[in-house]
């Protein structure tokens, strides 16, 4: 008999300056009952992997778009394999009805609270995460279409979970040139408001912005 193939996505935010993950209640083999879990679905035999991933993210983020890319292979564990994938989005896009935002800490302080091996995944796509925003600029799908450095500096610090010296930050950004300046200014500051920028997410850093040497 097959053993059932899930995609399990780990889709992450930045709210209240903390990475967030999205967690649902899930009943069935391996859950104990109704668990925490990722949003997921079966595999079909005649489903696509990719293909069943985008549509899932499109479901949980209510048709928001966001970077999605492949994490990892998990199982089988309760008798499923697990073929999880991650993906950003910013604020707090609307989701299926019992699905929570949850801190990333939180989950990582109590991990078998979670259904099958859903801690390990998440552990596991925080530190991709992590590693992601020193080689490209895949903060900026953690913002809005336009921020200002202040903000993005602010994702690096919920992601990172540490505090960034704001001049050396932004002597790196600068660095790697990454920042297109939109032209418009940020409202509702005093004095001179803050200018607001652009990037790619998927642009690669260089040099890499290595977390220990900004504090």
């Amino acid at each position: 008999m097959p053993i059932p193939i899930t995609v399990d996505l780990v889709l992450a935010t930045v709210a209240d300056n903390r990475l967030q993950v999205l967690l649902g209640r899930r009943a069935g083999r391996g859950f104990g009952g109704r668990r925490w879990a990722l949003p997921g679905r079966f595999l079909g035999p005649d489903d696509e992997l990719a293909t069943t991933a985008r549509e899932l993210l499109a479901d949980v983020a209510g048709g928001r778009g966001g970077q999605l890319e492949q994490l990892a292979t998990v199982g089988p564990v309760g008798g499923v394999v697990s073929i999880a994938y991650v993906a950003l989005v910013a604020g707090a896009p609307s989701s299926r009805t019992g699905d929570r935002w949850h801190e990333v800490e939180e989950i990582l302080a109590d991990p078998a609270r979670l259904a099958l091996d859903h801690g390990r995944i998440i552990a596991a796509a925080a530190e991709r995460v992590r590693t992601r925003l020193e080689h490209t600029a895949a903060a900026a799908a953690l913002c809005p279409p336009a921020f200002t450095v202040t903000r993005l500096r602010e994702v690096y610090e919920a992601v990172w979970g540490v505090r960034l010296d704001p001049a050396n930050f932004h002597r790196k950004l600068a660095a790697a040139g990454v920042l297109e300046p939109t032209g418009d200014r940020a409202e509702g500051h005093t004095g001179r408001p803050p200018a607001l920028y652009r990037a790619d997410p998927s642009t690669p850093i260089h040099p890499a912005i290595v977390r220990d040497n900004l504090r």
